[in-house]
């Protein structure tokens, strides 16, 4: 049962309540209304009696986990944006079209344009050197590729690891978050789509940019996930910032003692 029809019915158990005791001032005049109200009472009454029960044992002690697990899932988030967003820059460096060109986010209209000037293999069409090294052409945090296909992968199985962990505690998670697992399982999607291509175009030594337009659309789903995964990083920093306010004052506390 959803949540929202689950407090309906509570809120309209209350008000029968409510009711059924102003109507007991008044005569009933069949005895079989008097029966028919004793009855809903009783219902009503369980109603609220097991929803308290639930409350106590199972959505109270949910409360208290999801507050112990959100630091978790802050960081698991913000580690995969951490991925993500180098991975969008070197879409940018190689491409040498960013899809933040002014604050509206355009994704509709800058990521196509970004994927399209693309090159297929990194470095035969942009030359340029900056951020390259050791031979390997796109950096991915301490990992260093030389296709697309490969760097793609190394994304999707950082995505993999947040999705395991998202799904095994979904049952405690706020809307916000499975929506944002919903954003993610769609960027996952257009990277393995976008992987799809690449190998195929690499296998074929394509020496040109990927001028697909089935992923350059797909791919703008990675930057909408991309967005929703930067909220995280925020509440990460925040969370982060907090605790060592608290650890300064716990350390000035005892050195003062």
């Amino acid at each position: 049962m959803k949540k929202s029809l689950a407090n309906y019915i509570l809120w309209g158990c209350c008000l029968w309540v409510l009711m059924h005791q102003i109507l007991l001032a008044f005569p009933a005049k069949y005895e079989f209304l008097y029966n028919l109200g004793m009855l809903l009472q009783a219902f009503t009454l369980s109603y609220i009696a097991a929803y308290l029960f639930y409350a106590v044992y199972t959505i109270l002690p949910n409360l208290k986990f999801q507050k112990q697990i959100n630091p978790v899932m802050y960081q698991e988030l913000s580690d995969l944006w951490e991925v993500c967003n180098k991975f969008s820059y070197q879409l940018a460096h190689h491409s040498n079209v960013t899809a933040y060109q002014n604050s509206d986010k355009n994704f509709s209209v800058t990521v196509p344009k970004q994927i399209e000037n693309l090159p297929v293999f990194p470095g035969a069409v942009n030359n340029s050197k900056n951020d390259i090294s050791d031979g390997k052409l796109i950096n991915l945090q301490r990992e260093s590729f030389n296709c697309w296909s490969d760097a793609i992968q190394y994304v999707i199985g950082q995505t993999d690891k947040s999705i395991n962990l998202i799904i095994s505690l979904k049952d405690i998670l706020p809307e916000e978050t499975k929506e944002t697992l919903v954003k993610i399982v769609l960027m996952q999607k257009a990277l393995a789509d976008f992987q799809h291509i690449a190998k195929q175009y690499e296998s074929l030594g394509r020496f040109e940019k990927f001028n697909h337009p089935f992923i350059q659309r797909e791919m703008i789903k990675f930057y909408e996930a991309l967005e929703d995964l930067a909220t995280y990083k925020v509440k990460h920093d925040k969370y982060t910032k907090e605790q060592f306010t608290i650890y300064k004052q716990n350390l000035n506390n005892t050195n003062s003692n």
